[in-house]
């Protein structure tokens, strides 16, 4: 194990691994819903324009909401002049509504379930996910585990969710990042998708730098995603 947490693609490889673990987790949190019985729940939906603006005009406040709240450097109220061209999309489920946007100031917001489930600025490598911009996202670790910790829990304070809703008043078992020399940061890509809207399956290949490591299959982007690093950690044999 101590091999392999230095490993330079152990991080990112078995973060996406073990994300089923998480999901399981995080569904026995209770969160507020937004209630809208639109039919069968697990099928795609036709999606119009129209819907598609209104869908995305009722989800702007909750994402004002949460950057008041967090204080963050974006002009308030957040509007529809404010997205990048073609920069709103929604989730086209039943029973489901919600979508994501992306501002012109690099900004991601996106609403699921009720409430605001992402926020990255252009900084972060979730929301660029480009290979060759790694080195940017390298450096000095300027903040201590227990600094870290009490950030973490001060914005989950400032978006007024009890502690105690997402366990986050529990100790923490935190580990610093892994001195990556190398820099090589897994890149995922999805390579292929077959059969009709509400069955299609997804390919997905991981690479490091220009190699490729391996490759999964599933009936969604992130299972697939999951299977392509199960897949290189075996063949890497770690």
């Amino acid at each position: 194990m101590k091999f392999l947490k230095k490993h330079p693609l152990f991080t990112g490889l078995l973060a996406v691994a073990i994300t089923p673990i998480i999901l399981v987790a995080a569904d026995n949190i209770k969160k507020p819903t937004m209630v809208i019985d639109v039919g069968q729940e697990g099928y795609f939906i036709g999606v119009t324009p129209e819907y598609r603006y209104a869908v995305i005009a009722a989800i702007l406040p909750y994402f004002s909401d949460a950057a008041k709240k967090l204080d963050l450097p974006i002009k308030l109220p957040i509007t529809t002049s404010d997205l990048i061209p073609g920069g709103g999309g929604i989730y086209p489920f039943r029973k489901t509504v919600g979508g994501a946007v992306t501002l012109k100031s690099g900004w991601v917001f996106s609403f699921r379930d009720g409430y605001v489930d992402t926020i990255e600025d252009e900084h972060s490598y979730a929301a660029d996910k480009n290979p060759y911009k790694t080195d940017r996202f390298f450096g000095t670790v300027n903040m201590t585990t227990n600094e870290a910790i009490a950030f973490a829990r001060e914005t989950i304070r400032k978006l007024g969710i009890p502690l105690e809703s997402v366990f986050a008043e529990q100790e923490p078992i935190v580990e610093g990042p892994i001195n990556d020399d190398n820099k090589i940061v897994p890149h995922y890509e999805v390579v292929q998708t077959v059969g009709p809207e509400h069955e299609k399956i997804f390919t997905v290949s991981v690479s490091a730098g220009k190699k490729e490591l391996a490759s999964g299959k599933g009936k969604n982007k992130k299972l697939a995603e999951q299977e392509a690093a199960k897949n290189a950690l075996d063949n890497l044999n770690l």
